[in-house]
């Protein structure tokens, strides 16, 4: 029987507790061969926070890492800035050690689900989906594939966003700090993507989301939303008041649990 598998999940600034059971359940049901055990930081690390105020990750965390299989991320922004951490401290003799151990244990949570072999869709789709890949996930972490296989695995229609490369203008605190740059980039940026004719538009970035959603009537979630969605979990609330006319079909889909009944372990 496969060893039991330590998973710690860190919590990215803005993510509500819906995304952490959609994140869980998504690895129960893909890899359901292990034992899968999993502990939740109480940090909310940003990437943006760290930026502005030098934020470092709690000792609590760190010791906790020491046991983890893998650090699992699901907001890129604070993921580029945790890979980073073993640089950042590298000089400091009291983290740089234990620093450089979370650092290598840290995947986006695309990252760490492409490693797992995939189960068939439960669910037929046709949803069209306007994939957003946000700067701190393909330029930072040199993540661009993964999430759209995943996608595209699972039956969902992937419509890479042209010019993909450009910021949507979130970009941490840049929004705040240049507000009238940040808006002509979302809307550059909203008019491409809607040029597509989607159903949705999936990020992996909590800026991203918030971003792009303030300029566009689309509906906009983080892409785990739909691998949860396709692989039998809710629809995601986003969707719900005016599902897509492709939209997912619910009906055969085995029940894996509602997010009530997820442990929270």
């Amino acid at each position: 029987m496969p060893a039991n598998k330590q998973l710690l999940i860190l919590p990215g600034d803005g993510i509500g507790p819906e995304v952490m059971r959609e994140v869980r359940r998504v690895i129960d049901w893909m890899d359901r061969r292990r034992m899968v055990t999993f502990d939740v930081s109480d940090d909310h690390v940003g990437g943006s926070a760290i930026d502005a105020y030098g934020t470092p990750i709690t000792d609590e965390t760190m010791q906790k890492a020491k046991d983890a299989d893998a650090i699992l991320i699901n907001t890129s922004g604070c993921g580029t800035t945790v890979k980073d951490y073993g640089f950042m401290l590298r000089g400091d003799p009291a983290y740089a050690e234990r620093a450089a151990r979370v650092s290598a244990l840290a995947k986006d949570i695309t990252e760490y689900l492409a490693g797992i072999p995939l189960k068939p869709p439960q669910e037929a789709s046709g949803l069209v989906v306007a994939y957003h890949s946000a700067c701190s996930l393909q330029h930072g972490q040199r993540i661009t594939r993964q999430p759209k296989e995943l996608l595209a695995k699972l039956g969902l229609v992937v419509k890479d966003v042209p010019d993909g490369h450009l910021c949507c203008g979130s970009a941490g605190t840049y929004n705040i700090l240049q507000p009238d740059i940040a808006r002509r980039l979302r809307d550059l940026k909203v008019g491409t993507i809607e040029r597509l004719r989607p159903d949705v538009i999936a990020a992996g970035n909590i800026g991203c989301i918030a971003q792009i959603a303030a300029g566009t009537a689309l509906p906009v979630v983080h892409t785990v939303e739909l691998i949860d969605w396709a692989t039998g979990g809710p629809c995601p609330p986003a969707l719900r008041g005016d599902r897509p006319h492709s939209a997912i079909s619910t009906a055969a889909s085995p029940t894996r649990g509602s997010p009530e009944t997820i442990p929270q372990s």
